[in-house]
């Protein structure tokens, strides 16, 4: 059974692999309720890619050699082998955030945009319950003095250009719920005057966007009733429709929703000293601002899921090199 095999030094063939999800119950048994959280497979063994009929339930990771993984292959990422053990060990810290957004990421690659954000918030919203987040909050520091921290947007007018501005420097320009209401305003803006034909995002201090206020995660005490109202007031669906008119200017921090807002643009500037990342599966939950449809497309599925499942700091020449940005400034 293929069950944390790498802690037994142990890799999936290609054929075996195969095997597996050729068949139903064999590949029932590659899911958390079998005590499967990942399936590592080595790319240089026997077998061959191809498409089959059943996904896991887990995470797939093949071993990087070089060669190119055709995208038919059902792998869910890959990487090379000095930092296999750092994702496994994330993996198995979150296994339950770790399958979700794998799956999440799998239906969102050919989904529409519209149909991937509603997907992504059911999955965020159910994870909000799991034993991984709520874990994760007992173990959170609250910020002091954070309910005195407000948020704005500035909002300028320069011929046919809206300049939007994240003013909430002190914090990084993290994306409260106030940030987040004053932002899709802005945005609202832009897509109803016919006359804006560019709009100019940008934040003020140190970061572009460190991402969702930690000090508001876990005040939902209804994630259905959050899930309804999370996605008619979707900021990635408002960006969606702005793509051919807005243009990130990004710097610092762009973490979480700082990068899953920003991929849903056709032009992002990127200064050097910028960095990605995407934290959300070490919390329990899945990137929840559009990122696995935003990133997912802009970067493609195995990319999107080294972020997340990894949180590993993406930097500037590295997202360039992706395709996750458009444009550095040296």
């Amino acid at each position: 059974k293929a069950c944390i095999l790498h802690a037994m030094n142990e890799f999936v063939s290609r054929k075996e692999l195969a095997t597996m999800l050729k068949s139903p119950i064999l590949a029932e048994e590659l899911s958390l309720s079998h005590g499967c959280y990942y399936v590592v497979v080595d790319p240089n063994s026997q077998g061959d890619w191809e498409e089959l009929p059943f996904q896991s339930r887990c995470p797939i990771i093949a071993l990087e050699n070089g060669s190119p993984i055709p995208p038919e292959a059902p792998i869910d990422l890959s990487c090379d082998a000095s930092r296999l053990d750092d994702i496994l060990e994330a993996i198995t810290a979150q296994p339950e955030a770790s399958a979700v957004a794998c799956q999440v990421l799998r239906a969102n690659e050919s989904s529409n945009i519209n149909q991937g954000l509603v997907l992504e918030s059911l999955a965020y919203s159910t994870l909000l319950e799991s034993r991984g987040f709520q874990d994760w909050l007992l173990k959170r520091k609250i910020g002091e003095n954070h309910q005195n921290q407000s948020a704005n947007v500035i909002i300028d007018r320069e011929g046919n250009s809206l300049h939007i501005t994240l003013d909430r420097p002190d914090q990084h320009n993290a994306y409260s719920e106030e940030l987040k209401d004053e932002f899709c305003s802005a945005l609202h803006l832009a897509l109803h005057d016919s006359s804006i034909t560019k709009v100019i995002i940008t934040g003020k201090g140190r970061s572009f966007c460190s991402g969702g206020d930690l000090n508001e995660f876990g005040s939902v005490k209804d994630p259905a009733n959050a899930h309804l109202s999370r996605t008619p007031r979707s900021a990635g669906s408002l960006l969606a429709k702005l793509t051919d008119k807005t243009h990130f200017k990004v710097h610092g921090a762009c973490i979480g929703a700082g990068i899953e807002l920003t991929a849903f643009s056709n032009q992002i500037t990127a200064h050097q000293n910028s960095f990605f990342q995407l934290p959300e599966v070490g919390m329990g939950l899945i990137p929840g601002a559009g990122g696995t449809v935003s990133i997912n497309k802009r970067i493609g599925r195995r990319r999107a899921a080294f972020m997340a499942l990894s949180g590993t700091r993406i930097d500037s020449e590295t997202a360039l090199k992706w395709g996750l940005i458009d444009e550095l400034l040296t």
